[in-house]
Parts: structure tokens; sequence; C-alpha cells
């Protein structure tokens, strides 16, 4: 369930799921379909924990997930990586992002 404040503008998620990978108070991926992407957009995600691998599965081929290396997420992604459907741009330093979408807009 999701609880908005129109005071605050602060939007939080207080119901549990069923998703076994995410904690029991959210779900990035059911945060992620309340925010359908336009046909033909592809979907970036970026991430580092290990919280972050739930949404990544949940992207298609389309779509990029953006891992930090070195951080947790990576290391789930490799253990998993027969799951992962998505296209898959490992950073270290923001420059190997822009370099890459720089190729993308080329193209």
């Amino acid at each position: 369930r999701v609880v908005s404040t129109q005071s605050t503008g602060i939007t939080r998620f207080t119901d549990s799921h069923s998703c076994s990978i995410c904690p029991a108070n959210m779900c990035k991926s059911a945060i992620l379909s309340l925010h359908p992407v336009s046909s033909g957009f592809p979907r970036f995600y970026f991430g580092d924990g290990g919280n972050d691998l739930c949404p990544v599965l949940s992207l298609s081929e389309g779509d990029t997930a953006c891992p930090r290396t070195g951080f947790s997420l990576c290391k789930h992604m490799d253990a998993k990586a027969g799951e992962v459907k998505c296209r898959v741009l490992k950073w270290s330093d923001v420059g190997n992002v822009v370099e890459h979408l720089e190729g993308k807009v080329k193209d």
C-alpha cells in the first residue's frame, strides 16, 4: 500500500508484499510497476545494494541495469546471471555511463 502525505509530498510504502527477495516493508519492483515506461523507451536502473536485485530481475530485454562495480548488487547479479534478462552496464565512475550513453545517441 502506498501512503502519500500531501503536506510533505513524501510517499511511504507501508504494507508487506509477496516478494521473497525484498524487505517486508518495500519491494522496489512493485514501486517500478507504479511508473510504467512508454513503449519504445528503455529503463536504466542504477543500484549498488543487495536490495536492488529484485528490480533488476524485473527488467526486460530492452532495459539496462547499471550496477556499481565492487558493491553487493554486482555480486548478486553475477550469482544470478542466468535470471537477468536485461542488458548490464557495470560502472565504477559516472564517466563509464556517459560514454555508453553517448555511444547510444550516435547509433
